[in-house]
């Protein structure tokens, strides 16, 4: 997102008192911390199953619960702000 050719001009905007580049570059941040947590979650399954550890997989379950509860909770502000949200995008 942060190299694509066509997000370059969402760069140059500016979102009341803070220019664009800080919230845009925190959002991109926040999708990598996410994809990371996500793959070692993946792993710990992964390990999990091979050593047959009931303790691994109940983690992993854990987690799985937790990011499932913490997209809904997402989807569901996403929805809750969508007025919001599009009209910011439209600015």
């Amino acid at each position: 997102l942060r190299h694509d050719p066509q997000t370059t001009n969402l760069l140059y905007l500016e979102l009341g008192d803070r220019p664009a580049p800080n919230t845009f570059y925190v959002g991109i941040y926040i999708l990598i911390a996410v994809g990371a947590v996500m793959m070692f979650v993946g792993f710990l399954g992964c390990y999990g199953a091979i050593q047959e550890s009931q303790c691994l997989l109940g983690t992993f379950f854990t987690c799985l619960v937790i990011l499932f509860a913490c997209e809904v909770a997402a989807g569901i502000w996403g929805f809750v702000n969508k007025d919001q949200i599009a009209k910011d995008v439209k600015q």
